[in-house]
């Protein structure tokens, strides 16, 4: 820590209780995701593929130095105009030049962010630092994000779309060769530790079947495993939940509740299994 930040926004004020307590990161989340945020500016330039007298703005990008001796880049970006303000302090004080500073609202930069690859950190080098990553911008920016207390952990939840997963059929075609199984739900999750960003992002496949037929779980898991080693190392590990009637975990209040399935065994499908 370099420099020190008071919360003076209401940004800052419930950032700071969300380094006390992660329960209050959803609150954050949201506070975020509405605000107008500061960001460092390079020297511009024209882009008249954009129009005339248009000018193409960079972002300042800032590096930290990795034990092999190179430097990965991030994305400053600053929760204030007092939070900038001392940044650009501490530059000076270092001899690193800049050349202006930039607002945008929170939802264009991020998606420009998202679209850039950068990974980005809020008010660096401060006592109100922390680092984001693209699994958790993406699941802050949708509108169905949950924090979820599950098994012991806090875990960021939220629906991921069919164009978001190309795997979608042959999980429908996985599941439809059992007859218990009455709907599933597909959600991007990653595990939280609000100081330190998301971990073991994942999706997840919640599956609504029969206490009785629990026996079939342990048989989808062996089907997901196998689809995962079809699908290679660049597919997203699958984590199957077992839904059922009386289920009372946090991650099936949001499915119910917040949730569509994206595989419903059709009327059709029954009918046809009466004849079999």
């Amino acid at each position: 820590m370099l420099y020190t930040l008071e919360a003076t926004t209401p940004l800052e004020q419930i950032f700071v209780k969300a380094f006390q307590d992660n329960l209050y990161a959803g609150e954050f989340y949201q506070q975020l995701s509405q605000s107008t945020l500061f960001i460092l500016s390079e020297s511009s330039t024209e882009a008249p593929e954009a129009g005339e007298g248009a000018m193409a703005i960079g972002i300042t990008q800032w590096y930290v130095p990795l034990e092999d001796g190179s430097d990965h880049p991030f994305t400053p970006i600053f929760t204030s105009q007092t939070a900038v303000d001392k940044a650009i302090e501490l530059m000076k004080s270092e001899g690193t030049a800049h050349h202006g500073v930039m607002t945008l609202d929170a939802e264009t930069l991020f998606q420009v962010l998202l679209q850039s690859g950068s990974d980005m950190a809020l008010n660096p080098n401060s006592n109100m630092s922390k680092s984001l990553d693209a699994h958790e911008v993406r699941l802050m920016l949708s509108s169905q994000l949950e924090l979820v207390e599950h098994r012991g952990a806090l875990s960021l939840f939220g629906n991921i779309e069919p164009h978001e997963y190309p795997h979608f059929a042959q999980l429908k075609a996985l599941l439809a060769n059992y007859k218990a199984v009455e709907k599933a739900y597909l959600l991007e999750s990653s595990r939280l530790d609000f100081i330190r960003s998301t971990s073991d992002h994942a999706l997840s496949l919640v599956i609504q079947l029969p206490a009785e037929n629990s026996e079939d779980i342990n048989r989808i898991r062996g089907d997901v495993k196998l689809l995962e080693r079809q699908l290679g190392q660049d597919s997203w590990p699958i984590k199957v939940h077992h839904l059922h009637g009386d289920s009372v975990e946090p991650i099936a209040t949001f499915c119910q509740a917040k949730s569509v399935p994206f595989y419903s065994r059709s009327l059709l499908s029954s009918i046809k299994g009466w004849f079999k």
